[in-house]
């Protein structure tokens, strides 16, 4: 997970990459969630196969990738604490 603040054009975004140790380069290449804004994601392995990203429940998501290889991603919304 990462955050990025592309300039005065544009505000804050939050991402969640997959990748793999051999993978290098630009991590947009492997995207699995972007998120409008500084918010707070969690991510965790559910099984080898499965990871669940869990996003604020009023999040405005620009990208999401259900699956990424053999990994199938589970998108969760959760209200704030």
């Amino acid at each position: 997970m990462f955050e990025r603040n592309c300039g005065a054009t544009e505000d804050y975004s939050t991402k969640v990459a997959l990748t793999y140790p051999a993978q290098e380069g630009n991590l947009d290449r492997w995207l699995l969630l972007d998120v409008d804004g500084r918010v707070g994601v969690n991510a965790r392995w559910i099984s080898s196969s499965q990871l669940e990203v869990t996003v604020p429940v009023n999040a405005r998501i620009g990208t999401f990738v259900a699956v990424r290889e053999d990994i199938s991603i589970q998108l969760v919304r959760k209200p704030a604490p």
